[in-house]
């Protein structure tokens, strides 16, 4: 009789909270003017943000097609509405792409249905020495925009790599650069130095010609070590192939220990190469885990794709190398596993509803109320 005494009042205090005002329907949408629009920079957090209620007090992404800026729109009792995005750049005038400048796609063959500029590498960058990277990573690219993710050290053996992107998302040219002064400059001066030593010869035709061969043979050699040190880092069979291991769990208790907590299921994560190609795509299982299988010898970027629908509510709060970017660079060799692509995230509602006055979100929304206001 208990029982039956404790249903019947659950659903009368139900029916009485529902036909109040509190109403089934979240009234929390974006506001049109920014949601699914193009902007120079990151919007400011306002409530110009949500047409009604009031926006997350975090904004996630870059900007970019694959990582726009996202918030939510919250209602007053502190209940999730409509998830908005935003993107950097400009919206192309013949396309759903992004370009630099909408004068680039002006009198361009096909510009009414679509805009297919080439991508293309700044060429005072590609394959130049440089002290630094410039800081805007946007002008490594002469048209169309820069890869997010610039790998390498800047090094004659690992030099900085990116890929320029067209409109459509395509990587049109892969481009490269090195750290410091470009090493002909050392070139020149020995064979300046052994020019006056020439001259004390009387057969100075003979000695030109025996100079010129010397030089061809320099330039030769120095072609030869290029295309050493641009080989691969390892060579092995494909039996001694490496494997890449990670996890996407929610870390409740945000300690960067995946023991005892649960994983998060059906979270997408791209695998990209050395010159930001994606060569492979998983999902994580029910236990939060996914793997890239029989990996050549390289270098290599775990990218989660933050946009997952699965990952809503969430953000990230422990990550390996401590960048919370949602990516792991890594370098295998041969027979040379790797299981620490690990990704902590939590929903703490503290950091998505911030000082809303949210009581309803703080206990669990409507059915949480329910059960404290019971004691279940």
């Amino acid at each position: 009789m208990r029982k039956i005494f404790l249903h019947v009042s659950v659903g009368a205090f139900v029916f009485v909270l529902t036909s109040g005002s509190v109403h089934a329907q979240v009234d929390a949408v974006c506001a049109p003017e920014y949601n699914n629009q193009f902007f120079e920079q990151q919007p400011e957090l306002s409530p110009v943000l949500c047409t009604s209620g009031t926006p997350s007090q975090t904004m996630e992404g870059d900007g970019s097609t694959d990582l726009p800026w996202k918030w939510h729109c919250f209602d007053e009792a502190g209940n999730q509405g409509e998830q908005c995005l935003a993107f950097k750049g400009q919206a192309s005038t013949c396309g759903n792409g992004i370009v630099e400048a909408e004068e680039q796609c002006d009198g361009h063959a096909g510009c009414s249905d679509s805009c297919t500029m080439q991508a293309q590498c700044e060429t005072s960058v590609n394959g130049q020495y440089l002290e630094v990277l410039p800081e805007d990573i946007q002008t490594l690219c002469s048209v169309g925009t820069t890869s997010n993710v610039i790998l390498g050290t800047g090094t004659q053996e690992d030099p900085w790599t990116w890929s320029c992107y067209d409109v459509a998302g395509t990587p049109d040219e892969t481009c490269s650069a090195y750290e410091g002064v470009a090493p002909t400059a050392d070139v020149d001066e020995s064979t300046e130095s052994a020019e006056p030593v020439v001259e004390t010869s009387n057969t100075e035709s003979a000695a030109s010609g025996s100079t010129s061969e010397a030089e061809a043979a320099e330039a030769a050699e120095v072609a030869e070590d290029n295309a050493a040190q641009a080989a691969p880092v390892a060579v092995c069979d494909v039996a001694d192939y490496s494997d890449i291991e990670g996890r996407i769990w929610h870390d409740e208790d945000q300690d960067g220990s995946t023991s005892s907590e649960d994983g998060i299921e059906d979270v997408t994560v791209e695998l990209y190469d050395a010159d930001g190609n994606e060569i492979a795509e998983d999902k994580t299982n029910d236990d939060g885990e996914f793997e890239f299988k029989d990996l050549a010898p390289g270098k290599y970027t775990v990218d989660v794709k933050q946009s997952d629908k699965d990952l809503d509510g969430y953000h990230l709060v422990h990550e390996e190398d401590n960048n919370l970017n949602g990516r792991d660079q890594l370098k295998l060799d041969c027979d040379d596993d790797y299981d620490d692509a690990r990704f902590g995230y939590d929903n703490d509602a503290r950091e998505s509803a911030g000082d809303r006055p949210s009581s309803l979100s703080q206990t669990g929304g409507l059915w949480g109320m329910i059960r404290v206001m019971l004691g279940l």
